[in-house]
């Protein structure tokens, strides 16, 4: 308890984790009532095991407090800087208009950031968020940037996890390793009970009555001194009469004579065996329903009246299988332990089970019916677990387009790739799907994307649809790119290209900004003029701001560092920024890092890099290229240990470019370093490079084999050297040798 107030009188960011049962909801509940007493409003959401909507634990925590807001005041909370927030709660969006736009990830965080500010007001708030193990990767990213961003928020945020669920690999095993390394958050781990806190435990439970040794190794053995264990085996004791109250102080029976449950979930459903039949199956229903309990929701599921669910509550809350919490003067429900609401979900098997799936399904479907897409996710899983496979791909689809309007890319690769899984072989109703689905997930998910896209060119083929056809190939095309194929990317785009011309504009503008890209990286930049003296006229036309930015973009790439280069990008991220499209922004700012490395504009390189970096981490957390770009510019300016730090774990990503460039930096760090793995980093290094036939890839991989050869001698070396100052010339600009050059005009001179 020092530790958490100390954690709430500064604000510190604070993790509360231990085994299930161990306590971590008292101590939030601590943390709240310490948020309390220092005048801090309160939010409060939780996890749970199946999401039902994009970043739940934050957007429960702020519908609590707003839903019985007056329209006015919801119009004022969500003016201004917080509106984007208003995607995240349809309810919200209702009341606002219809005016507001769907924001990039970036945008849609800050706006978080801005809404949560208002609602702490001038003394500040807590926001308790319970469960974060069960927590998407989506909610993680949202959490990580207001922890990034918590200077200014007046938030103190306190999250809980079970720690015997993490493993290595958990995102938010992963997230709290960046978080520490970066010293942002403050932990608070609790332990099962040892011999004498179990004793001191149940002493107090029994007002203070001495417990002898053969007890507490009893109870140590059936609950490990996990004190929510223990408590419900207590309850059982009492109910049975092993407990009972003597004459003036509590007594219980011989050990040898105690029938104790085996298991925990034993423990908790003793507890119900004196109930109703008919309230045992409702509380059953209601476990499958979720962890909240709704009164208006479980009538509608059970078919009880309103008295008879309240009755229902009523002995759930007598037994302590149900616990209240009040929300202003709300009061909501759930059940008191995630381990009890498993333990009756768990009682329901086979085709009992999938009837209450089709129960709970069509009651939810009926009681919302006017906002179905904010529970289309729950509505999916339920329709799949009641065998309705199509309801379930009609809801799974429409929870997938919701999570890639709130740019929550990991539950819509889940939701993607569970409604095909779901939908039959029929190429007419696939289709459509298979192709949103690639264009949606082609940054984020890259297998996934190129799965699909495959099977939709070819479905596209025999069906003689030419624009899915068009649209598939693109997105393999940009596959192929990363994968380090060039020249496949390249006979893709064209192919990609000639079949979309004459078909619509728009996309004709988008593929003629691809190839003009890929062709530039080629060297081939007569084509690539050509194709832009076309494209940017016919963007214009079609008003495609997106194939607009991207060919802005490629005409920077041919320019040296001056004011038409700076024009060139600027014209490139306006467009991006018209399109709503954070990850082209990215893309242009950290080419545009990568052109000032190569010209030797360090500073503003640096700067490029950096923003690149902020900028894909929220648009496309995967892509892993401008931290590449860092990684070889610090190479360069003698920063060896971070740039050795930053590419290491890189140089093995699977997108090549990424790689490539990490190499490149391992290979600058090696040199200086005399690095004994320097061949092996160097032959890496070239055959990935080679394989691309690009000369920003393959000019730094023949230095770095040079450099390399100066071991052997400079008459092995100068060739070599030769080689690359030719390679990096070419008829439009003289190059860029600057990297290389005064190593072989220092082994000259030597």
């Amino acid at each position: 308890m020092e530790q958490l107030r100390s954690a709430a009188e500064r604000r510190a960011v604070t993790f509360i984790a231990g085994e299930a049962g161990v306590g971590k909801s008292r101590m939030g509940r601590e943390a709240a009532l310490l948020a309390d007493s220092m005048g801090l409003s309160r939010f409060m959401g939780s996890c749970t095991a199946d999401p039902t909507v994009p970043y739940a634990p934050i957007v429960t925590a702020i519908r609590r407090h707003c839903r019985s807001l007056p329209d006015d005041e919801m119009r004022s909370l969500f003016s201004g800087s917080a509106m984007l927030a208003a995607n995240l709660f349809p309810e919200v969006a209702g009341v606002i208009g219809p005016e507001i736009r769907t924001p990039n990830q970036e945008d849609l965080f800050a706006s978080v950031w801005r809404l949560l500010q208002r609602l702490s007001g001038t003394e500040g708030g807590l926001l308790l968020l319970e469960d974060l193990h069960w927590a998407d990767a989506d909610s993680l990213r949202l959490l990580a940037y207001l922890i990034r961003e918590i200077d200014g928020l007046g938030m103190w945020m306190v999250g809980t996890y079970r720690s015997d669920e993490m493993h290595r690999r958990h995102p938010l095993a992963v997230l709290l390793s960046d978080l520490g390394r970066e010293r942002r958050y403050e932990e608070i781990t609790l332990r099962p009970l040892d011999d004498e806190g179990l004793r001191e435990m149940v002493s107090a439970i029994f007002d203070g009555t001495p417990v002898g040794d053969d007890f507490v190794a009893a109870l140590r053995g059936r609950t490990s001194g996990n004190p929510f264990f223990i408590e419900e085996l207590m309850k059982v004791l009492l109910d049975d009469g092993s407990i009972y109250r003597g004459p003036g102080e509590w007594e219980r029976r011989d050990i040898a004579e105690m029938e104790m449950p085996l298991s925990v979930r034993e423990t908790l459903l003793l507890r119900a065996r004196n109930l109703d039949g008919p309230i045992v199956e409702a509380l059953q229903l209601a476990a499958i329903l979720g962890e909240r309990i709704e009164p208006d929701v479980l009538a509608a599921v059970t078919g009880m009246s309103a008295p008879e669910v309240e009755h229902l509550i009523g002995e759930g809350l007598r037994l302590q299988l149900i616990s209240e919490r009040r929300d202003g003067p709300r009061a909501t429900y759930r059940f008191r332990h995630a381990l009890t609401r498993e333990a009756f979900a768990d009682e329901l098997v086979g085709p009992a089970r999938r009837h209450a799936h089709r129960r709970i399904a069509e009651a939810l479907r009926s009681f919302h019916e006017d906002d179905l897409d904010s529970i289309a996710s729950e509505l999916a899983e339920h329709f799949e677990q009641a065998g309705d496979a199509a309801a379930a791909v009609e809801f799974g689809l429409r929870a997938a387009r919701r999570a890639v309007a709130s740019i929550a890319l990991t539950e819509a690769a889940a939701r993607y790739d569970r409604v095909l899984h779901l939908m039959d072989r029929d190429p007419t109703t696939r289709l459509g799907v298979l192709v949103e689905a690639a264009e949606a997930l082609q940054h984020h998910n890259v297998v996934l994307a190129k799965a699909f896209a495959t099977e939709a060119l070819g479905t596209a083929r025999t069906a003689g649809d030419a624009m899915a056809q068009s649209r598939a190939l693109s997105v393999l095309q940009h596959e192929a790119w990363r994968s380090g194929d060039s020249h496949g990317a390249i006979r893709l785009a064209s192919d990609a290209y000639a079949i979309a011309r004459g078909i619509d504009d728009h996309h004709e503008a988008f593929m003629i900004a691809r190839l003009s890209r890929l062709l530039t990286l080629g060297d081939r930049y007569d084509e690539a003029a050509e194709l832009i003296a076309v494209g940017i006229p016919l963007a214009e036309r079609a008003g495609n701001d997106r194939a607009l930015s991207i060919m802005h973009g490629t005409r920077m790439l041919r320019l040296t560092i001056g004011p038409d280069f700076y024009e060139a990008l600027r014209l490139s991220v306006d467009a991006a920024r018209r399109a709503g499209d954070p990850l082209q922004e990215a893309i242009s700012t950290i080419n545009a890092g990568y052109m000032c490395v190569w010209n030797g504009a360090l500073a503003r390189a640096r700067e490029y890099l950096t923003r690149g970096m902020e900028l894909s981490e929220r648009a496309a957390p995967n892509d892993r290229y401008a931290a590449a770009g860092l990684a070889w510019l610090l190479s360069l300016t003698g920063e060896l240990a971070e740039a050795r730090r930053l590419a290491t774990s890189l140089a093995s990503s699977e997108d090549i470019p990424t790689s490539i460039v990490a190499l490149n930096a391992l290979c600058e760090v090696g040199a200086r370093e005399e690095d004994p793995d320097l061949p092996g980093l160097v032959n890496r290094f070239w055959a990935a490079a080679a394989r691309t036939g690009e000369a920003q890839r393959t000019v730094p991989a023949l230095a770095a084999k040079a450099v390399l050869a100066l071991r052997d001698g400079i008459d092995v070396a100068t060739p070599i050297f030769m080689e690359a100052l030719e390679a990096t010339a070419n008829k439009h600009a003289g190059g860029s040798h600057w990297m290389f050059s005064p190593d072989l005009a220092r082994a000259l001179a030597d």
